[in-house]
């Protein structure tokens, strides 16, 4: 069976790409860099001088500047990010690996929750329980497209109903206008080892930006636990967008970058565009 994909824009990611590269390490040159990525990890550490914890979700901009921290509300002492995307400038959605009470609403560790930044509202974006899905199952990684379709990967093997079964390593999609779950990526049988959880998700166009919660190699391209591949489905290629220990070397190694939502342009994209520029006349 061949990887499924719902259709998605660009965004204008792929002409920052052209930009973003130039400012990562030598080591690193030949990554397809993002303009910046949004990433929690799963122990505490320090990013650019910055301490980050687990409950932290990071910006990190790939020019060593201090990262920024998405604003999550007031979270419970002891809860752990698990996923992370940005819906909007003013909407996050993101898992807890606890069960708690955000401002009025009651949510269950896994529960896709969505915050409104300007309001201080919770809700819930995805309620497991009423989707059918069984007590202790977690969503680990989610992400969302232009359409409205919720990526999820859980955090062990579930069964959806409908001879649906995915695997810690799949991606499937929810729509919740038509009440559907489907498989979006069976990651098995495009070269990933069974044995690795994928923990983080995002777009780039029609591609899937993966992070998985161990080391391997898919399509030629090694990885470790702290970094970020991207999947062309089309293609059936891999390629590094974010190498973590290479990028930050005394951060990233030993632990786990659990929460990649997709990275976005807008005004780090124009910033490096004018870097770039600089640097053009500077050369010149």
């Amino acid at each position: 069976m061949t990887a499924q994909s719902f259709n998605s824009n660009s965004f204008g990611a792929l002409a920052a790409l052209t930009a973003a590269w130039l400012f990562v390490p030598a080591s690193v040159a030949h990554a397809q860099a993002e303009p910046y990525v949004d990433v929690s990890p799963d122990v505490f550490i320090t990013l650019s001088g910055a301490e980050i914890g687990d409950v932290d979700v990071a910006r990190d901009d790939l020019v060593g500047g201090a990262p920024t921290l998405a604003d999550l509300g007031v979270l419970p002492a002891g809860a752990d990010v698990v996923a992370f995307h940005e819906k909007t400038s003013d909407v996050n959605l993101f898992v807890l690996d606890v069960s708690t009470r955000l401002g009025g609403v009651d949510v269950s560790a896994g529960d896709v929750i969505s915050y409104v930044v300007s309001a201080g509202t919770y809700s819930l974006a995805a309620d497991l329980s009423a989707l059918g899905i069984a007590d202790g199952v977690q969503v680990d990684a989610v992400s969302l497209t232009p359409t409205g379709i919720l990526l999820l990967s859980f955090d062990t093997t579930v069964d959806l109903g409908g001879g649906l079964v995915a695997d810690d390593e799949d991606l499937v999609g929810l729509d919740a206008s038509a009440g559907r779950i489907e498989m979006v990526l069976n990651a098995s049988n495009v070269g990933v080892d069974p044995a690795l959880d994928l923990d983080a998700v995002g777009t780039r166009g029609d591609d899937y930006l993966l992070s998985f919660d161990g080391s391997g190699a898919m399509g030629g391209v090694a990885f470790d636990d702290e970094d970020v591949l991207a999947y062309d489905p089309a293609a059936d290629t891999w390629a590094m967008v974010y190498d973590g220990s290479a990028l930050h070397p005394d951060s990233w190694p030993g632990a786990d970058v659990v929460a990649v939502p997709e990275p976005g342009a807008g005004a780090l994209l124009a910033a490096g565009l004018a870097a770039l520029g600089a640097l053009g006349r500077r050369r010149g």
